[in-house]
C-alpha cells in the first residue's frame, strides 16, 4: 500500500495537475456488493449471473455478450431496484463517506458513472450527497405496475467501450480522475488524466495490471493522498485542526 501511495504521488507531481472531477464506478467501488449479483440471489439465479459477471469484469468476454443474458435472468422490477438502493446504502466501502466529504469541501466535482440502474443508483447518490446532475447511469424501462420491461441494450453503458465514450466527452478543460474496479472501467483509462483501480472489494488481475495506480486495501482513504495537491492536503489539515479546537 505504501508503495502504491508513493508511486501515485510521484506520478501526480510529475504531471503537475490539480484534478477537478473525481468520477466513481459504483459496484465493488463505492459499495461492497455487485448489484446485479445481489438481485440474482433474490431471484434464485445467483450462480448463472455471478459467472457472467466474473467473465465480463475480468475482461474475458465482451460486456454486450453477457449483459442482456443477465437482465433476462433477473428481470428486476422497480421495487427490486429500490431494495437494491437500500442495500447499496447499507454497504458503503470504508472511507467513502469521509473521502467524498473531503472532495466536496475542496469544491471538487464528484460524479457517479455506472452501468447499473435507477432507482438504486439515485438512492445511493442522494445518500452520499452527490448531485443528481452528476449521476450517469444506465436506462431501464418498467411497465406501469413496476414490472420489468427492458433496458437500453444499445446504450453506451451496456457495451464495451461505453464508459470511455462518455468520459471522452467530459475531458478537456477539466482534469479527471476515474476510480473503478472492473474491465469496463480500466478500458476507459486513456480517456482520463488518471485511472485509479480499486481492489478493496474484488481484486482483479487485469485491472491491477493496467491501472495507473491500484489500491488493494479495503478502504477508500488512500485516494486522497493520490488525487490531492499539497496545498489541498494542507487545507484539509487546517480544517481538521479547527474542528478539534
Amino acid at each position: 500500500m505504501r508503495k502504491n501511495k508513493a508511486m501515485a504521488e510521484q506520478k501526480v507531481t510529475m504531471k503537475n495537475k490539480v484534478f477537478d472531477l473525481i468520477i466513481f464506478d459504483v459496484d465493488s467501488t463505492l459499495v461492497t456488493v455487485e448489484g446485479l449479483d445481489w438481485l440474482a440471489r433474490l431471484k434464485g439465479k445467483e450462480r448463472e449471473v455471478a459467472d457472467l459477471t466474473k467473465q465480463s469484469m475480468n475482461g474475458l468476454v465482451r460486456l454486450e455478450d453477457v449483459f442482456e443474458k443477465k437482465m433476462n435472468l433477473i428481470r428486476p422490477s422497480y421495487k427490486d431496484l429500490a431494495n437494491l438502493g437500500i442495500k447499496y446504502c447499507e454497504s458503503i466501502v470504508p472511507g467513502v463517506i469521509e473521502v467524498l466529504a473531503a472532495l466536496q469541501f475542496l469544491k471538487k466535482e464528484v460524479f457517479i458513472l455506472t452501468g447499473n440502474f435507477d432507482p438504486a443508483v439515485s438512492m445511493l447518490a442522494e445518500y452520499l450527497h452527490i448531485l443528481e446532475k452528476n449521476v450517469i447511469s444506465n436506462d431501464i424501462y418498467f411497465h406501469e405496475d413496476g414490472r420489468y420491461k427492458g433496458f437500453n441494450n444499445k446504450g453506451p453503458l451496456s457495451i464495451n467501450g461505453g464508459k470511455k465514450t462518455i468520459l471522452k466527452k467530459m475531458i478537456g478543460r477539466k482534469k479527471i480522475v476515474f476510480v473503478g474496479d472492473g474491465a469496463t472501467d480500466v478500458e476507459a483509462k486513456n480517456a482520463v488524466d488518471l485511472f485509479v483501480g480499486f481492489g478493496g472489494v474484488v481484486r482483479r488481475k487485469h485491472v491491477e495490471k493496467n491501472s495507473d495506480v491500484y489500491l488493494s486495501g479495503k478502504s477508500m482513504y488512500p485516494l486522497l493522498s493520490i488525487v490531492l495537491s499539497k496545498k489541498e492536503k494542507q487545507i484539509l489539515k487546517d480544517k481538521h485542526r479547527k474542528v478539534k479546537t
